[in-house]
C-alpha cells in the first residue's frame, strides 16, 4: 500500500476530515470512496496556484485546516527538490487557513 494511502487510512479511522490531492484520478477515487467523506482534488502542487486550490478545496469542504501531510518517498536527487518545492508551495498557501496548533 502506498504510503499516502495507509496514512489517509489511518488518518480516517482517527476521525480525520480530509481532502487528498492527486495526479492519478482513478486511484485518487477509489481511496476517497473507501473513506469517511473523503474530498479529491485531481492535481498536484505544479505550480502555487495549484497548492493553493488544494488548500482552498480543503477549507470550502471542511471550513479549515487542521494540518496538512505530504507523502514523499525516496527518489532521485533532483526529483527530491522538485518534491520539495511542492510542499513549500503547499505550506505557503496555508497561510492563515492552519487552525491554531495546527500541523
Amino acid at each position: 500500500m502506498p504510503v499516502g494511502s495507509a496514512a489517509a487510512r489511518a488518518l480516517d479511522l482517527a476521525g480525520a476530515a480530509l481532502t487528498l490531492a492527486g495526479a492519478s484520478t482513478g486511484p485518487l477515487a477509489a481511496l476517497a470512496a473507501d473513506l469517511t467523506g473523503a474530498v479529491t482534488v485531481p492535481c498536484r502542487p505544479e505550480t502555487p496556484d495549484d497548492a493553493a486550490e488544494m488548500v482552498g478545496a480543503a477549507v470550502r469542504a471542511h471550513g479549515r485546516l487542521d494540518g496538512v501531510l505530504e507523502a514523499l518517498l525516496s527518489l532521485p536527487p533532483a526529483y527530491d527538490r522538485h518534491r520539495f518545492t511542492q510542499c513549500r508551495a503547499v505550506l505557503g498557501s496555508c497561510g492563515s487557513h492552519l487552525a491554531p496548533g495546527g500541523i
